[in-house]
């Protein structure tokens, strides 16, 4: 398997082009909690604050952020153990092995000295003896070694095992990395058609502010007549309030005439019932 001796951390810088907001998360080679890892951080955050990208949004993205970095800091720590439990496994058992090997040869001679001896068994028996002696500390020395060999054949299974597992984390890491990183990509987008929504809306404020712009010169025109009209409607009101003060000896006056007319009216009856008197009696003595 080869080994990573680094990862890359996902840094997102943020710049405003031509009055838009546009993200990028390209890989920057930065390990993750250095200061340009950090500074990284710094200035996208900086970036969205300048932006006034929504609060909302803006936790997501940086929720996203910290989910890549916290990945890659896994898939590192992960990458980053194997090596040295495998190396010092092989390193035991070669050890192991080196005295297992050097207790076998042990074994061999001493087995070979006692054939010697074997062969003169009644002058030599105190060399049989002295030999068998030594074979039993090479055979307990070939023992010790065969158990210190069990052992580290036992911790290079376990360390390969360890490797494996290891391996499988590493890839869900990574898998975890392409995810954050597609959670990004997303939420760059979605920061990108808010942007385009936000420009379109200042582009019709232009247009509402054009027309309020003319309802208020429309409105001032209109406050300057209305100068006009209340400087006529005082002076109508002061020709009425002079006529109104005119109107009470008129209307004495009519008064007067009124009751003039009315006794004149009574004299007119009057005259028209001796009239018509005078001329029944006029009448009468037509007849006779």
């Amino acid at each position: 398997m080869a080994q990573h001796t680094k990862l890359l951390a996902a840094g997102s810088t943020a710049a405003l082009v031509a009055g838009g907001l546009s993200f990028t998360a390209a890989p920057a080679s930065a390990a993750p909690n250095t200061a340009e890892c950090l500074a990284a951080q710094d200035l996208f955050r900086a970036a969205l604050a300048n932006a006034d990208a929504d609060q909302a949004l803006s936790d997501e993205l940086g929720a996203a952020l910290e989910a890549v970095l916290v990945a890659l800091a896994e898939r590192d720590a992960l990458v980053a153990a194997v090596p040295g439990d495998t190396e010092e496994a092989q390193a035991a058992l070669d050890a192991a092995l080196v005295v297992l090997a050097d207790a076998q040869a042990d074994v061999d001679a001493a087995q070979d000295v006692l054939d010697d001896v074997e062969e003169d068994q009644e002058p030599l028996d105190q060399a049989v003896v002295d030999a068998r002696a030594d074979l039993d500390i090479a055979v307990g020395a070939l023992a010790a070694a065969q158990a210190d060999v069990d052992a580290a054949v036992t911790a290079r299974a376990d360390a390969v095992a360890l490797l494996a597992q290891l391996e499988a984390d590493v890839e869900a890491a990574e898998t975890k990395v392409s995810v954050a990183v597609g959670v990004l990509a997303d939420l760059n987008g979605d920061v990108d058609a808010a942007q385009d929504a936000l420009d379109a809306a200042e582009e019709d404020q232009v247009a509402l502010d054009a027309a309020v712009d003319v309802a208020q010169d429309a409105l001032d025109a209109a406050e300057e007549d209305q100068v006009a009209l209340d400087a006529a409607v005082d002076v109508a009101q002061n020709a009425l309030d002079a006529a109104e003060e005119d109107q009470g000896p008129l209307d004495t006056a009519v008064l007067s005439a009124q009751a003039n007319i009315d006794r004149a009216e009574e004299a007119q009856l009057a005259l028209d019932a001796a009239v018509t008197a005078a001329e029944a009696n006029l009448a009468v003595v037509v007849a006779a």
